[in-house]
Formats: structure tokens, C-alpha cells, sequence
């Protein structure tokens, strides 16, 4: 890319631990060119968290879904009555984006901390590259996504070569034989059969 990008953390406040390690996350990725928005940097939005999550779904080259039991449960309605309405709402912005564009995505990471079990990935983006940004590696692969430095470089095509046909071995060449016919007789002296046409003897 030209410029930096522009990213948007998604994520649920399930603990005060896990919002440290969303901002440090987002720390990092502003430490290496990357310019990330997490709703800690601005918490009191003049236009309202709707507007402003809606802003910045739509803005961003990409959103980082940081994923979690806790995020799943607020994603699917299945949370405590009263909460999870940020989830809810950037959830339902990022499915109805996906649906727009045919499932076609090239901007919505999943992201997660842990090991998680599959089906605690919201089920629209189970399909699509997850980055483990606890470890790394994984964190140095989703920063080559999300800067376009992919690690490994599909190569320049080269000429196509000029390849020889290859040609049949001699085979041995077998003598014609032909069967000579003998012309049938009639009785002789040779033939034991006296004086009857060898065709009755």
C-alpha cells in the first residue's frame, strides 16, 4: 500500500484484561505504520457510538473482529439482556457488508488471542484467514496482510522452454513370409492313390 492503512479493532469489553490486551494491540500496530482505531482512543464521540461504529466500518480498509467466546454469544443475540449493543451493532454492519459484496471479503479479519474452538468464530467469517496475534508469527502475517509484504512471492513467468518432441525406437523389421500353394494333382505314380484324382483317394 501507499499509504498506511486504516484499521478498525472490533471487539468485546469481556474483561478489563482482555480491553489491555485489544489496546496493546492496537499500540503495536500504530508503533508499526498501521494507523488503528480502537474505541479507547475516543470514548466520548460527538455523533454517538452508532454513527461513529458505522463510520468507521465503513471507512476502514479493514476491520480486525477480534473473536472470543464472549463476542460470539453478544454477536448472535445470545448475551445477557442490555448487553453487547456495540457488538450487536458492528456485527450486523460487517454481515450485512459481506452479503452486499456476494461473501466475497477483503476486509474483515478474524483475529484471536487463544486457541479458540471454530464454532465460537462468528459463523460469517469461520471461512475466511484467522490470525493468532498473541504469537509472532502470526502477528508478523497478519501485519504483511494488512501493509501487502505477503511473506512468500509468486515468481516472475519466464519464457516457455522449447522441448524437443521425442521420436519412437526403431523396431526390428520382420521378413514377409508368403505361402506358396502347390497345385493339386491328379493320381501318379506318387501319390498312392493309382489312377483316381487325389481329390477321392
Amino acid at each position: 500500500m501507499a499509504r498506511s492503512p486504516e484499521i478498525l479493532i472490533s471487539y468485546s469489553h469481556d474483561s478489563p484484561a482482555h480491553s489491555e490486551r485489544v489496546r496493546a494491540l492496537a499500540d503495536r500496530l500504530c508503533r508499526d505504520g498501521v494507523d488503528c482505531m480502537i474505541d479507547q482512543y475516543e470514548p466520548t464521540p460527538a455523533e454517538g457510538w452508532p454513527r461513529w461504529m458505522e463510520r468507521h466500518v465503513e471507512k476502514a480498509d479493514f476491520v480486525l473482529v477480534v473473536c472470543s467466546p464472549e463476542y460470539y454469544q453478544k454477536a448472535v443475540g445470545e448475551a445477557a439482556p442490555g448487553t453487547g449493543h456495540g457488538v450487536i451493532f458492528e456485527s450486523v454492519l460487517i454481515g450485512q457488508d459481506l452479503y452486499d459484496a456476494g461473501m466475497r471479503n477483503e476486509r474483515f479479519i478474524p483475529v484471536l488471542f487463544e486457541d479458540l474452538d471454530v464454532k465460537q468464530i462468528p459463523r460469517s467469517l469461520r471461512g475466511y484467514t484467522r490470525y493468532r496475534v498473541d504469537d509472532q508469527n502470526g502477528y508478523e502475517n497478519l501485519l504483511r496482510h494488512l501493509t501487502d509484504q505477503p511473506r512468500i512471492v509468486k515468481p516472475d513467468l519466464g519464457p516457455l522452454p522449447i522441448l524437443p518432441p521425442e521420436t519412437s525406437a526403431a523396431l526390428p523389421v520382420e521378413p514377409v513370409h508368403k505361402k506358396v500353394s502347390r497345385p493339386m494333382r491328379f493320381g501318379g505314380a506318387d501319390d498312392g492313390c493309382g489312377a483316381q484324382p487325389a481329390p477321392f483317394c
